[in-house]
């Protein structure tokens, strides 16, 4: 498929995500109660936390090495990676099993089995989704995308809206379950070509395994950070404020969320390509290649961002909800900070692509500090907005930090040490 129309394409399964979330919000804002938005945010944020927890970030490794490694090499990474996985699934639920009996978790008991089986769904999917990437098909990537966070979406509301019981956080984290699931399944389906027999008998390179997790370890301390400190916001408006705000909170979040993961799968897509050209030490092309990723994911982000900042409280209007109005300035300063944050994903991919691993995860790191430390300081002084200068000065913190080991000293010291 020629590169323009697959660019398309995926910027076509990205925004039915897209729309498919807004159906996903617009429907919980008309029809769930405050308690039960507040609850799915509280959920949700939950286990996006976990989710990047388990596994230690060995898909940070794999994401490198299966680029134009072989069909064999391929599937044996990804089984081995799998084990591994599970394995931290199997310790995760032991943790939430006693949280639960010791009443240490403020949540219930089915929240806390919903959080369980989400978290093993959501990070099985997105781990997959990684993989389709480094293999080189973004299209199917996107499908499986697609279907985890959007497609189980309408469905959802045909049923709900004729039907008063399907109107909870619950009966949402149910048909969540049931997409995230039909993505693995899918997933699944479309590696049926590669060799899984020739597997058998071999054993899991648990060597691989080990050296690989030492590799990624700080990269996994320091995304649990970032994840967290771009998640934590609704927690302090709950402890701050009120569950009816964190609902608010959630329904803005989730469209700067959605801005974030459209231009990451419709630009951000080719990044295989920048670790090909630091391989072939093709420097200038590589310029060119981040100066272009560059000004793709600034000016679409801009473009989806605005229009997201029009639309979302003409919705609050039309559905008669005067917070989402109300609350609107917090949503701007939010897709502000996002589009920044998007800015610093590309010198990510930079860092990412020429093994500068020490600036990422000593930046994701610190990224908790300016996260954090906004919203417990900003928020009880200026309220719900703060949320939002909170998420400007910690994504600015995160440009500034990225864009300073990428100038051109540190740009000359990377092609001079250049890891083959």
């Amino acid at each position: 498929m020629p590169e323009q129309l697959a660019r398309l394409v995926n910027l076509g399964l990205r925004l039915f995500a897209l729309a498919a979330k807004l159906l996903l919000m617009l429907y919980m804002a008309r029809f769930v109660s405050p308690a039960d938005f507040g609850e799915y945010g509280l959920v949700a944020g939950t286990v996006a936390i976990l989710m990047t927890a388990a596994g230690i970030r060995l898909d940070y490794v794999t994401a490198r090495e299966l680029v134009r490694d072989t069909a064999f090499e391929c599937a044996r990474k990804m089984r081995d990676q799998l084990w591994f996985y599970a394995l931290n699934y199997v310790l995760l639920g032991i943790v939430l099993a006693l949280a639960g009996l010791s009443g240490i978790s403020p949540a219930g008991y089915h929240s806390l089995i919903f959080i369980y089986v989400l978290t093993i769904l959501e990070s099985c999917s997105a781990l997959m989704f990684t993989n389709m990437i480094s293999l080189g098909r973004p299209i199917i990537a996107n499908l499986l995308l697609l279907m985890r966070s959007g497609l189980w979406v309408i469905p959802l509301v045909a049923i709900a809206v004729g039907d008063t019981a399907f109107q909870t956080a619950n009966a949402i984290f149910v048909a969540w379950i049931l997409g995230a699931t039909a993505s693995i399944a899918f997933a699944l389906w479309a590696w049926r070509s590669l060799p899984w027999r020739a597997l058998r008998g071999v054993a899991v390179d648990w060597d691989w395994i080990r050296q690989s997790v030492r590799s990624c370890m700080l990269i996994w301390v320091s995304t649990v950070a970032a994840t967290a400190g771009t998640l934590v916001d609704r927690f302090v408006v709950a402890a701050d404020l009120n569950l009816d705000l964190v609902g608010v909170l959630t329904f803005y979040a989730s469209f700067a969320s959605a801005l974030y993961a459209l231009i990451e799968s419709a630009v951000f897509y080719t990044y295989p390509r920048l670790i090909e050209l630091h391989r072939e030490n093709d420097k200038v092309a590589f310029d060119l290649e981040s100066r272009r990723l560059f000004r793709a994911a600034g000016l679409q982000g801009a473009i989806i961002a605005f229009l997201i900042a029009v639309v979302v409280p003409v919705i609050g209007h039309v559905l008669r909800r005067p917070l989402l109005v109300e609350e609107a300035p917090t949503l701007w300063l939010l897709l502000f900070g996002t589009w920044i944050r998007i800015n610093a994903k590309t010198l990510y991919l930079m860092l990412f692509a020429t093994h500068r691993d020490r600036a990422i995860w000593l930046g994701d790191l610190l990224y908790l500090v300016p996260a954090l430390g906004g919203n417990m300081i900003l928020v009880p002084v200026c309220g719900l907005p703060g949320i939002g200068y909170s998420a400007i000065i910690a994504s600015t913190f995160l440009l500034a930090w990225r864009g300073w080991h990428l100038r051109p000293n540190a740009a000359t010291e990377i092609w001079m040490n250049r890891v083959a």
